[in-house]
C-alpha cells in the first residue's frame, strides 16, 4: 500500500503478472512516463503446443497450420492457415477483472505470443491521473513457418474518486 505514487516523464514502471497499487491519495503518471505490462502476462505455448492461461489457444498439431491466438474478455482468432486451430475461450469478468492476459497456440513451426500483465490501480480518497502511456499489450506469435497465434491483452482496471488525464 502506498500514500502517493508519481512517476515523472522519462520513468518507467515495468510489470509482470498481476500487479495491484492501493493507494490512499493520489496516483499521477506524467506525460512522457509509461507503465508497461507489454507481454507481462501467461506465456505462449511452444511450438505445436497449447499457450497457457485460461484462455490459451489449444495445440495446432502436425501439418502447416497457424496457432490460434489467446482468449481474455472474448475469444481469441483462428489462426491463418488451413484447418488452423481456433482462438482461444473467453474468461474473466468485464465487470471486475482479475487475471492477465493468455499466451496463443504455437504453429507448426513458431512458439505463441504471450498474453499482457494485469494492473489494477486503486486511489480510495484520491485521484489517478493518466498523462503518459500505459500498456498491457499481447505479443504477436512468431513468424516461422505457420506462425504461432498472438497472445491477449491484459488488463487496465482503475478505481479513484477522481479519473483524468490525456
Amino acid at each position: 500500500d502506498y500514500c502517493y505514487v508519481h512517476v515523472y516523464s522519462g520513468g518507467e514502471i515495468s510489470l509482470s503478472g498481476s500487479v495491484t497499487f492501493n493507494v490512499s491519495m493520489d496516483f499521477i503518471l506524467d506525460a512522457g512516463g509509461s507503465i508497461l505490462g507489454i507481454g507481462g502476462g501467461s506465456p505462449g505455448g511452444a511450438a505445436l503446443t497449447a499457450g497457457s492461461g485460461l484462455g490459451g489457444a489449444g495445440t495446432v498439431g502436425t501439418g502447416s497450420k497457424g496457432g490460434g491466438g489467446a482468449g481474455h474478455g472474448s475469444t481469441g482468432g483462428k489462426g491463418g492457415a488451413s484447418g488452423a486451430d481456433n482462438g482461444g475461450p473467453a474468461y474473466d469478468s468485464l465487470a471486475d477483472p482479475t487475471l492477465p492476459g493468455s499466451g496463443g497456440g504455437g504453429g507448426s513451426a513458431s512458439a505463441g505470443g504471450a498474453g499482457g500483465a494485469f494492473l489494477k490501480i486503486v486511489a480510495t480518497g484520491g485521484r489517478v491521473i493518466l498523462d503518459g502511456a500505459v500498456t498491457m499489450a499481447g505479443l504477436p506469435g512468431g513468424a516461422t513457418g505457420t506462425g504461432g497465434g498472438g497472445g491477449s491483452g491484459g488488463v487496465i482496471y482503475v478505481t479513484a474518486f477522481e479519473i483524468g488525464g490525456s
